[in-house]
């Protein structure tokens, strides 16, 4: 049995820390999947370091976007999962 190709190479560890955080906390907004995303040891994490994440996630999740894995709530920049997602 095959990998699906989101979860294969270098983005695959951010896919599945967007996919489950989605799963785990229901629609969330980028900044706030970042932030779920920093271990709560470092919550004095370096903004440079913080922002360079969330440049990562945006880039992972508008890719999850367009393969149909999650989508963005109209009219609110809050980001949910699709069915095909939760698979």
């Amino acid at each position: 049995m095959e990998t699906i190709g989101i979860l294969q190479g270098k983005q695959a560890k951010h896919n599945k820390a967007i996919l489950k955080t989605l799963y785990d906390n229901g629609p969330r907004s980028i900044w706030q999947i970042t932030g779920l995303l920093c271990s709560p040891v470092s919550s004095d994490m370096d903004f440079r370091v913080k922002n360079s994440l969330h440049k990562t996630l945006s880039k992972r999740i508008r890719s999850l976007e367009k393969k149909g894995y999650v989508a963005k709530l109209p009219n609110v920049s809050l980001w949910v999962l699709n069915f095909k997602g939760f698979m």
